[in-house]
């Protein structure tokens, strides 16, 4: 009954899949001697089998599973908080510079985000958050959270993302790469020379 509930929910098709093809129909496997010997069972069914022989692990996950549908479980709760922190920078991003009378448009909102991303890791590429632990969400979330500031005075790029620098490494939660490329990342004038220098900077460290 799992086996086969577990190919509808992820819409299998056992013939299409090699491994589950293989494995599902014999989900326990022991072999008997001294070397090799054992018993297995297939990873997709680990945690199935555990709830099964211990009530009190069936308790636990029964409570993660509600916390995180809940929004209760705290990394889910510092994931929510990380977005909402870039939903206000993009928000003051956009009032502060309707004051001065000028549009924001998609590049204005990435080039936010990226600045941010460089900060947080010493990389202009797109974070997945989804594989952040949550002490590294709430960092993120702190650096959008400064970065806002600073958007809301109106400064001028340059002028913010050296204030940004400044104010993470006092906090503690600048990237240690960040720090090392940050002198060259400051000296540029404007965001496509920062870029062209951190992916020169990281090609280097590669090789």
């Amino acid at each position: 009954m799992y086996k086969q509930s577990l190919r509808n929910v992820e819409n299998l098709n056992p013939c299409q899949d090699r491994d589950l093809k293989m494995n599902l129909p014999k989900v326990v496997m022991t072999a008997r001697g001294k070397t090799g010997g054992g018993t297995w069972i297939h990873p997709r069914l680990v945690v199935h089998a555990a709830r099964y022989l211990d009530v009190s692990f069936a308790v636990w996950c029964d409570q993660l599973i509600f916390d995180i549908l809940s929004g209760k479980h705290p990394w889910v709760k510092a994931r929510a908080d990380a977005a909402q922190n870039y939903v206000h920078l993009s928000k003051y991003l956009k009032a502060s510079r309707e004051r001065v009378g000028k549009e924001t448009t998609k590049i204005h909102y990435i080039r936010e985000a990226r600045l941010c991303n460089f900060v947080f890791s010493g990389q202009f590429e797109p974070i997945n958050r989804e594989l952040l632990s949550k002490a590294e969400l709430k960092n993120l979330g702190e650096i959008e959270f400064q970065a806002s500031m600073l958007v809301m005075q109106s400064l001028p790029y340059q002028d913010r993302k050296k204030l940004l620098v400044q104010a993470c490494s006092k906090l503690g939660i600048l990237s240690p790469i960040a720090a090392e490329r940050s002198q060259e990342f400051l000296s540029c004038e404007d965001e496509d020379c920062a870029v062209e220098m951190i992916e020169l900077l990281s090609q280097n460290s590669i090789a």
